[in-house]
């Protein structure tokens, strides 16, 4: 699941939000949850991770997160991906 915020998020915003989303008994197996912001072509990326709050990378991650914004026009072609805490 992948959130896009036009501000950084604390390091408990994100764990408040991914942690709550766990709980859902619609992820039954639990869910990455990415919170991605751009900024001149390029996403800086927070990833909690299945109870694994804010690993240091996930490219599994990375590639949904770049598919999400290209598909939603939010990018429009390549562009780095940095890892945020």
């Amino acid at each position: 699941m992948t959130f896009f915020t036009k501000v950084p998020l604390s390091l408990n915003d994100t764990n408040f939000v991914g942690s709550r989303l766990q709980d859902k008994e619609l992820f039954i197996d639990k869910v990455n949850v990415n919170f991605g912001r751009v900024r001149k072509n390029r996403i800086n990326l927070s990833v909690y991770e299945r109870g694994i709050p804010l690993p240091f990378a996930c490219g599994s991650e990375a590639c949904a997160t770049f598919g999400a914004a290209l598909k939603l026009g939010i990018i429009k072609s390549s562009c780095k991906v940095n890892f945020e805490h």
